[in-house]
């Protein structure tokens, strides 16, 4: 039988690791052989029963550990992880080792001994060093004192102790890192999770998963993105120097981030903070006092041009100001390059639109007269607004789909929610991700609809129907169950804007044209006057050439 199988066991530095497990800490050793028959051809595949022993001699002994596995076998090749079945024991690494082979009930000749890997020749020389350093259970390395290794460092199942010193040309671990120091040089770091507290500093790449404790020394080597950083101090981020004014410096020592207390982050750019976020909201060069806060300080001041959210204009491109006849924008603060759309009311003490012929292809004059005919179709309306929590104020204003019918140009139409249902949710319940709603009124909402639900959590959000079971019941997509529901309304595709710049203009076209009709008017009027005049002259003075008696009035009555 020995010479039915011939076994040739193949090693690499990287097949002989100790790996830390998820769901057990035990070390595995990563073996891949080739079986053959005496013919030299390899052996059929399948599934074959393998028994794998560890002793201390190469032949004859008592194993000191054991386990039997099912071994997949394709094309004469397996691989297996010693320790997947009965764990294995790290004291026993200490000693020369041999693996034995059985397979079809006898043992395989010669056993294999187990060279070092990398890493462990280079734990061999810290024992020769007389430094105290050793492998739990786990496959962690434990060391109290100093560690100093000549080459990489490749520990899978992570470091722990208080670490004097480690000095290597690198190290790996897919496990965790932590101690009282670290002190690398410009050796580089791969680790599942630094921690601890840290007083060292290397130059070389740091690759981590997690970043926590305290390291007041540094690197400059490369940084891996890890899935979170913890720091206590400052952090240079492909940086110059140490982090001056900020708390994360990127690109250079003053540019980056400060953290001062819980409710304040500043992004700072040459030292100045640029960008603030509180509670309160965003500030640009401004402590908020709103969800969005510009300040004033190092506003523009331009002489032809100035530009802000709400106003910007542009020179002729050769230097020159081409604005000298309306006076000049200053402290601009902000440049909004599209259009901006608010809930509430924009109050400013000056207000200025773009209007410069340049900019337009002049279609001819309006018809003043036409735009009187309209003016006196548009209808005016006192309301109030049903969503009275936001806005509680009387109105007398137009409507949006009555100006539509008369003059279009002036409405326009955007996608906004619609206060259509407006009313505390009847009924909700939340289950795996679902947020069932049944309102009191009837609602027209369908499978794909947006609509608008206002939570305790959030003044109001918009959620997607999922399905809908009844002209009252609908369900939504939701993140979290909520306290409360109150249902707003549906998002529509037709919201109704009202464009009172431009019924201004079409007031003033047709008060020009009532103008014009009343100077017409006051012209026939004149003319009747005179008209009028001359008539009441001449009878004038026929009713005195008969109060006189005249010559030839009367004269057949006297006769």
């Amino acid at each position: 039988m020995k010479n039915f199988f011939q076994l040739m066991l193949l090693f690499a530095c990287s097949t002989l690791l100790v790996t830390r497990m998820e769901a057990q800490s035990a070390a595995r050793i990563s073996v891949q052989g080739t079986l053959k028959s005496s013919t030299g051809a390899a052996v059929s595949d399948g599934d074959y029963s393998m028994t794998f022993r560890l002793y201390t001699v190469s032949s004859g002994g008592s194993a000191l550990w054991t386990e039997t596995a099912t071994v997949a076998v394709v094309g004469g090749v397996y691989s297996h992880l010693l320790g997947s079945v009965t764990t294995l024991n790290s004291s026993h690494f200490g000693n020369r080792l041999f693996l034995g082979v059985t397979v079809a009930g006898a043992e395989l000749t010669p056993r294999t001994e187990l060279t070092y890997s990398p890493y462990a020749l280079s734990v061999a020389g810290i024992a020769s060093n007389g430094q105290s350093a050793s492998f739990d259970a786990s496959g962690k390395l434990i060391v109290s004192d100093k560690l100093r290794v000549n080459g990489s460092l490749e520990v899978p199942g992570g470091f722990s102790g208080s670490l004097g010193a480690v000095s290597c040309s690198s190290i790996s671990s897919t496990g965790s890192i932590s101690g009282s120091s670290l002190n690398l040089g410009s050796g580089s770091i791969t680790a599942g999770t630094i921690s601890g507290t840290h007083s060292g500093s290397w130059s070389g790449n740091f690759s981590a998963t997690n970043i926590s404790g305290t390291h007041s020394g540094s690197w400059s080597g490369a940084l891996a993105t890890p899935s979170s950083i913890t720091t206590s101090g400052t952090l240079s981020i492909a940086g110059a120097g140490t982090p001056n004014g900020v708390d994360l410096a990127i690109g250079d020592n003053d540019t980056g981030f400060e953290h001062i207390n819980d409710n304040f982050l500043s992004l700072k750019t040459n030292g100045t903070s640029k960008l603030v976020v509180t509670a309160s909201g965003v500030g640009i060069k401004a402590i908020p006092q709103a969800n969005l806060h510009v300040g004033s300080q190092d506003a523009r001041s331009v002489n032809v041009v100035t530009s802000n959210y709400f106003h910007h204009s542009f020179d002729d491109g050769d230097g020159t100001r081409e604005r000298n006849n309306g006076g000049n924008y200053s402290r601009v603060v902000a440049i909004f390059d599209g259009d901006i759309l608010v809930d509430g009311d924009i109050a400013s003490a000056n207000g200025f639109t773009f209007s410069d012929a340049r900019t337009k292809n002049i279609l001819g004059r309006s018809e003043a007269r036409k735009d009187l005919d309209i003016l006196n179709k548009i209808r005016i309306t006192d309301y109030r607004m049903i969503d009275r929590v936001t806005d509680d104020n009387y109105y007398k204003k137009v409507i949006a789909q009555e100006v539509e019918e008369v003059f279009p140009q002036a409405v326009k139409t955007s996608r906004r929610v619609i206060p259509n249902i407006y009313e505390q949710a009847v009924n909700f319940r939340y289950e795996e991700g679902q947020l069932t709603v049944t309102t009191g009124k009837l609602h027209d909402f369908a499978s794909g609809d947006e609509v608008g639900l206002v939570t305790p959590e959030d003044p109001l959000a918009k959620f997607r129907v999922i399905s809908v079971k009844d002209a009252h019941t609908f369900t939504v997509a939701a993140e979290k169950a909520p306290e409360n529901v109150f249902v707003y309304g549906k998002y529509v595709d037709d919201f109704k804007s009202v464009d009172y710049d431009a019924l201004s203009m079409l007031n003033i076209s047709a008060t020009q044209e009532m103008y014009r009709q009343l100077q017409q008017l006051q012209q026939e009027n004149a003319a009747l006057r005179a008209a009028n005049g001359n008539f009441e002259n001449r009878l004038g003075k026929l009713e005195a050439m008969l109060n006189s008696g005249a010559p030839g009035i009367g004269a057949s009555e006297k006769r």
